[in-house]
């Protein structure tokens, strides 16, 4: 059943058409993650919900709005789970913008920018 419902899962991801193509993410994915939260603060996201630095969110440029991801910080091994309500980040060599309280609880706030392992949360987590 679970390797049925990870099926429809990923199917559906790789389903989804608008103008930016869509990347199931499949296997985990690594790269640098950096966080935002003050500035941006009550701002509409990229996909109209407002942003609270204090949620558990996170920009992504490929996922689907409303996927749930694991994010491991490689440098310390702490994970938070956080959900896609943005597009970003900015600059192409990070893979993934946390939200404010993501980046606190997995010891990335403090230096800005650490490395990452994401990797695609199979039941969705309420908030």
């Amino acid at each position: 059943m679970k390797k049925f419902l990870m099926g429809c899962l990923f199917g559906a991801i790789s389903t989804l058409g608008n103008s930016q193509a869509h990347k199931p993410l499949v296997k985990p994915s690594e790269g640098l993650a950096s966080w935002y939260g003050k500035r941006e603060q009550g701002r509409k996201t990229s996909s109209g919900e407002r942003f609270d630095r204090f949620g558990l969110t996170c920009a992504s440029r490929t996922l689907p709005f409303n996927t749930w991801i694991k994010v491991r910080n490689k440098t310390n091994n702490r994970t938070v789970i956080v959900k896609v309500t943005d597009r970003g980040p900015q600059l192409k060599s990070r893979i993934v913008d946390l939200s404010e309280r993501a980046a606190d609880l997995i010891g990335c706030k403090s230096v800005g920018v650490c490395p990452v392992e994401i990797s695609l949360v199979d039941t969705p987590v309420m908030m």
